[in-house]
């Protein structure tokens, strides 16, 4: 019998209206702010007489991230219970309060973060090192909710093994995971924020109009009559993929978006679907 490793809220009534909104949210900000949509956009007000400089903001992609993380950290802490023994029927107030305070930890990068850019580091003051430590703390906790205990139990023994490093002082420790692009902020979720969203959100558009099962109905039509042909299609598909991204991560999540779930309909394990 498989282990279940989280469980989840239902979503309903209260629940399934803050996930809804921190969606729209989540949408819109990649969409005008990531993605360059809110130039476009302002052009075109401008021609009719409105000029909204809001629409010219362009915070840096770092900026993105954390806001981004920011969200899905406090969709972590209203979806998933703190154990698997916890009521799924209601949120109680504590999992706000974490949520919250996940979300105002990412928020506060945001606003710091002009700072780091401009002197290249930020002074060791109480609020500089604290509230970073409270944000990795807490998305140590909501990736042992969403994902269950192996990956937080992981990265927490080789953040341990950084601070614990003699020359490695907390200072340095903070600066590294949470103000630097080389921590929390590093290439998987740059290329989350960056590339996956975009083709997450269009490939389910696709999928609602009809086109996603036309075109695994194409690409089937294509190669289906070979051996393996879904295999060769993601095989081929990641290689491709990996002349332009250099990055695994990168090519699992595009491209995998689509080879994966097209390997499992033509009968592939998940397993076998996932490795290629």
């Amino acid at each position: 019998m498989t282990e279940v490793l989280t469980i989840e809220r239902a979503k309903s009534g209260l629940l399934a209206k803050l996930l809804l909104i921190l969606g729209i949210v989540f949408a819109l900000y990649e969409l005008f702010f990531v993605m360059g949509l809110n130039f476009s956009l302002y052009t075109i007000l401008r021609r009719v007489g409105l000029d909204i400089k809001l629409l010219l903001y362009a915070p840096d992609i770092q900026q993105s991230m954390a806001f981004l993380l920011g969200l899905l950290m406090l969709a972590a802490y209203i979806v998933y219970p703190a154990t698997k023994k916890a009521k799924t029927d209601k949120i109680p107030a504590y999992d706000y309060v974490l949520g919250v305070t996940a979300l105002s930890s990412m928020l506060y990068l945001v606003v710091i973060y002009p700072t780091v850019v401009q002197y290249g580091y930020v002074e060791a003051t109480l609020p500089n090192v604290l509230i970073p430590l409270i944000a990795i703390v807490l998305l140590l906790e909501a990736s042992r909710r969403s994902l269950g205990i192996a990956l937080p139990t992981i990265a927490s023994v080789v953040m341990f093994l950084g601070i614990t490093y003699e020359g490695f002082n907390i200072r340095r420790f903070v600066n590294h995971m949470f103000y630097a692009r080389e921590g929390i902020f590093a290439i998987p979720l740059y290329v989350m924020v960056s590339y996956v969203f975009a083709f997450v959100f269009f490939g389910s558009i696709l999928e609602k109009i009809g086109i996603g099962d036309y075109i695994t109905k194409f690409v089937m039509s294509l190669v289906g009559h070979r051996w393996g042909g879904p295999a060769k299609t993601a095989v081929v598909a990641s290689a491709l993929m990996g002349t332009v991204s250099g990055s695994s991560v990168a090519n699992v999540l595009t491209t995998g978006t689509f080879t994966i779930p097209l390997m499992k309909r033509a009968g592939y394990p998940p397993e076998v679907a996932g490795s290629c």
